[in-house]
């Protein structure tokens, strides 16, 4: 077995094999659209269920994140070659199955919240290891705003 690629800018992913720009592009395109459907479908509904101003807020900002996050992967994905179609959802692009639930409560939001946010912390800890250095550099950046939304005691305490 060869020595690992490691391609520490986009320029030199050019120069990388076929495969493994391929992997890479799935990987952007993946977050890219999954953090802005999320952020829509979800987020920001569940800003109507919050039941206070200050849980409204909170959840205010948790959207800003997800959306922030997808602003993000989608510079990146541009510098990348990727166009900007394919990293939006829809197109036959299936978003993540967790957003098909029909959410209907704040009690809900909170829940699948948490679970989402586990599941997410757990790919960009693997993120962090990625031999594609610009996105291991975005998977560091996007980790701690991530983590914020499991430290919002005042989020869980109002479910």
């Amino acid at each position: 077995m060869g020595d690992p690629i490691v391609v520490k800018t986009v320029e030199e992913l050019q120069a990388a094999p076929e495969e493994y720009r391929e992997a890479i592009a799935k990987l952007v395109i993946s977050h890219a659209v999954n953090e802005l459907y999320g952020a829509q479908v979800f987020d920001e509904p569940a800003i109507a269920y919050a039941p206070t101003p200050y849980a409204k807020w909170l959840t205010c900002r948790v959207a800003m994140e997800e959306y922030g996050h997808h602003v993000r992967f989608k510079q990146l994905g541009l510098q990348m070659g990727i166009s900007e179609e394919r990293m939006m959802p829809g197109a036959g692009k299936r978003p993540l199955s967790i957003f098909e639930f029909p959410l209907k409560a704040w009690q809900e939001f909170v829940a699948i919240k948490l679970l989402a946010d586990l599941a997410e912390i757990l790919q960009v800890e693997d993120l962090l290891h990625c031999a594609f250095h610009p996105l291991r550099n975005l998977a560091r950046a996007t980790e701690v705003t991530t983590q914020y939304g499991l430290t919002l005691p005042e989020v869980r305490q109002a479910a």
